[in-house]
């Protein structure tokens, strides 16, 4: 009864039958914990990005630019939508469009936590997989060994961004749009705590410690971020943007996204395989430590306890009204 609750309550203030029958957006659900806590954030850390990126002689902020031409496409499809109407539609791209602001101002602020001069830490990570009774080079050698299951889990790690798309799509479509929107808020706030655990705590990757050879890509983004900590004048480079070791934000995104797509009850089952491969994937493709992916999972369940009032808070009145209906 509750999600019931909620849901009506977003559609309510999505659209409201004038007299005449035709549809008219109301703007007082913009207004809600959701959209205000999206405009702050954005509030901080534009200006934030722009003087950090000054301080430290980066250059490249133009490139969020290169967003522009997407966000006026997504602005008229949803002008379209609310045209038509198309509420379900309108609230799809809705998610998108504020999907595709943050994560391009959060790929700046990736990068500017790894222009910092601290110790890595990749021999201390190393020791707690130890400790733990799981040695990184031990699985990757053991999945070389097992082609078909290597291809299994680098499909399953490079499906991630899907996994994000229906984690942004389907809840919405479904009459879900509350677990989109926690979805939008939680990857928004386990960043801010990831950004600020990889800047306290760099790290380069369990291949710097425990002697095997990186992927080409894998050394790129190494070298990437050798090259932010060197100091010297630099140009931001979005395509290398995934420089963060500990915690692995691959393995918080994944929680976050089964919790979203698993909020369907006939995803469930699927959405958390997928997670667990997702998991798994990050190890046994030599991308992070065992410790990574355990505290990206620590990270992502603080990201979702944190949100969860935020976004599911139901404003007494709308629950008295919708239970008159």
């Amino acid at each position: 009864m509750t999600i019931q609750t909620e849901e009506t309550n977003v559609r309510d203030q999505l659209t409201a039958q004038t007299p005449a029958g035709r549809y008219r957006l109301d703007f007082r659900r913009y207004y809600s914990p959701y959209y205000v806590a999206i405009g702050l954030v954005m509030a901080v850390l534009v200006p934030l990005e722009i003087v950090w990126c000054r301080i430290d002689r980066l250059g490249g902020l133009s490139h969020v630019w290169g967003s522009v031409p997407s966000l006026v496409m997504l602005v008229a499809c949803l002008a379209y939508c609310h045209w038509r109407p198309l509420p379900k539609l309108i609230e799809v791209v809705e998610m998108v469009i504020v999907t595709v602001v943050l994560s391009t101002f959060l790929s700046v602020l990736v990068q500017l936590a790894g222009r910092n001069h601290h110790p890595m830490v990749d021999h201390q990570l190393a020791w707690m997989d130890r400790w733990a009774g799981v040695s990184t080079v031990a699985v990757v050698h053991w999945i070389a060994g097992w082609p078909v299951l290597r291809l299994v889990l680098a499909l399953t790690y490079n499906l991630t961004i899907v996994f994000m798309v229906a984690a942004l799509i389907i809840p919405s479509l479904m009459g879900r749009v509350r677990w989109s929107q926690q979805f939008i808020l939680s990857v928004t706030v386990a960043l801010f705590i990831t950004v600020a655990l990889f800047w306290q705590w760099p790290s380069l990757g369990p291949w710097s410690v425990e002697g095997y050879s990186p992927t080409k890509l894998q050394w790129s983004v190494a070298q990437y971020l050798l090259e932010l900590r060197s100091g010297v004048p630099l140009q931001l480079d979005m395509a290398r943007a995934g420089i963060v070791t500990f915690p692995s934000f691959h393995a918080t995104l994944a929680l976050l996204c089964a919790v979203a797509v698993g909020s369907v009850r006939q995803l469930r089952t699927v959405s958390w395989v997928l997670m667990a491969l997702v998991c798994v994937s990050t190890v046994a493709l030599g991308w992070h430590y065992f410790t990574d992916v355990a505290a990206g999972l620590l990270v992502g369940g603080v990201a979702l306890a944190i949100t969860y009032p935020i976004v599911h808070r139901v404003r007494p009145d709308a629950s008295a009204a919708t239970l008159r209906k």
